[in-house]
């Protein structure tokens, strides 16, 4: 009966897993607070179905551990246990300690995310990891090339992040020959949001590509892999985020180059090449006319440039005024909402930069331990993979485009689905090479 019961949790937990792994883009949330007198994404708090999900999954391994008399936490965890202690310490000096408090519990959740893909990676296969991961993103960019093609959400009311159109205010749209374009967002907060998961999607296929074991169906499942990098290239381009595309069009590149130069799957990364060419060129010849408009007419003078240059400018007064604390995790965008006076509630936002963002929140100390514990990483895998692996290893490529996307963008920070790819994809960096090979 113990056998049985212990199997059952066992297998519940890597259910909810890879549920979890699944779910990831979905916007499915209830409000808990609205902290000011009108809605403000970043002053509010929220329940998400991944957090129960989540919540499901650290309370079976908790239990597992008991069970089994291991550790939930290492001595190499304590760079990150300390970046987390700077984000609860920050609430000593929050104006909005709730607001504050919110989100210790989300970087929290992330922290643990990170923790338990890193310390259960013989539980799970990646294979099977990077399977669920690209049928999630399919499922995405289905739904983001029929919300392109009719220009407006379908009106999956629990399930897009909202009703829009080109007429609508706040909507991320650009301008080709005078026509508002709206751009794709799938299930997700915004296009730019869809764009990375899409991008870890591609990066997931590209090691099932290079990796996979040539089987007696190797055409037919080639074949497919094919098709749905088809899908999924068209809907990153769908999205028109000028950044994850240019970072797509970088790491693929440099990616194929080094397998090709080094021998290592040369031929696959061949084929992987042919492919790439044939449907970006496909992509350029039938979007050139929004193409040339998205990227080719930028103006330094246009509104997201010169808004994120605003923002720093904020980010780094408040680093100035308070170097060590910052001003609370969580409270940048309520600083901005007490002490400036804008018309338009969209333009209370978080400063566009990752690691300003931090360091204007937790303050500079927190910010050296979150490099630090990044950098930890990386050389754990050089450690363990060598230098000659580790150039080409598809997840440290994608992970380290997070780090140059933080540079230009918050939501690695503050929003749901992006922040728990980041600690997730972090999981799977360094735990490759220690997951499962049979299930």
């Amino acid at each position: 009966m113990r056998l049985i019961n212990k199997k059952f949790f066992y297998n519940t937990e890597k259910v909810l897993f890879y549920t979890f792994i699944f779910s990831l883009p979905l916007q499915l949330r209830k409000i808990l607070f609205i902290f000011s007198d009108r809605f403000i994404e970043w002053n509010s708090a929220f329940l998400y179905f991944t957090d129960l999900i989540l919540f499901g999954i650290f309370a079976l391994w908790i239990r597992r551990a008991i069970k089994e008399k291991r550790k939930i936490f290492e001595k190499t965890d304590i760079l990150v246990l300390t970046f987390l202690f700077f984000v609860l310490f920050s609430l000593i000096v929050s104006q909005n300690r709730i607001l504050g408090l919110y989100q210790f519990i989300k970087i929290g959740e992330c922290v643990l995310l990170f923790i338990y893909v890193k310390h259960n990676s013989g539980v799970f296969r990646l294979e099977t990891i990077a399977k669920i991961v690209i049928v999630s993103g399919f499922v995405q960019a289905i739904l983001a090339i029929v919300q392109f093609l009719n220009q407006s959400s379908l009106g999956f009311k629990h399930f897009e992040a909202g009703i829009y159109n080109r007429y609508l205010p706040g909507v991320a749209t650009f301008l080709v020959n005078g026509v508002r374009i709206v751009r794709a967002y799938g299930t997700l907060p915004h296009p730019n949001i869809l764009a990375v998961f899409l991008l870890v999607s591609i990066f997931c296929l590209y090691y099932l590509w290079l990796t996979k074991k040539r089987e007696k169906n190797k055409k037919t499942f080639f074949t497919i892999l094919s098709v749905v990098y088809f899908v999924l290239v068209l809907a990153l381009m769908f999205t028109f985020s000028r950044s994850v595309i240019f970072i797509f069009l970088a790491i693929s590149l440099f990616l194929f180059l080094i397998k090709i130069i080094s021998n290592s799957a040369k031929k696959r990364a061949l084929e992987l090449f042919i492919l790439f060419l044939v449907i970006f060129s496909l992509n350029v010849i039938f979007l050139w006319p929004e193409i040339y408009a998205r990227f080719l007419e930028v103006s330094p003078k246009e509104q997201a440039v010169t808004l994120r240059v605003y923002y720093n400018d904020i980010a780094l007064e408040i680093i100035k005024k308070s170097p060590i604390l910052g001003i609370g995790a969580g409270n940048f965008v309520w600083f901005l909402y007490q002490n400036f006076q804008f018309k338009e509630t969209w333009l209370y936002q978080p400063v566009h930069n990752l690691f300003l963002l931090i360091a204007s929140e937790i303050g500079i100390l927190g910010l050296i331990f979150f490099i630090l514990f990044l950098i930890q990483v990386i050389f754990y895998k050089i450690k363990t993979l060598g230098f000659k692996k580790i150039i080409s290893n598809s997840f440290l490529l994608l992970f380290l485009s997070f780090l140059v996307l933080g540079l230009i963008d918050h939501y690695f920070w503050t929003i749901q689905q992006s922040r728990l790819l980041f600690w997730f994809v972090l999981g799977l960096l360094y735990s490759q090479g220690a997951f499962k090979e049979k299930s």
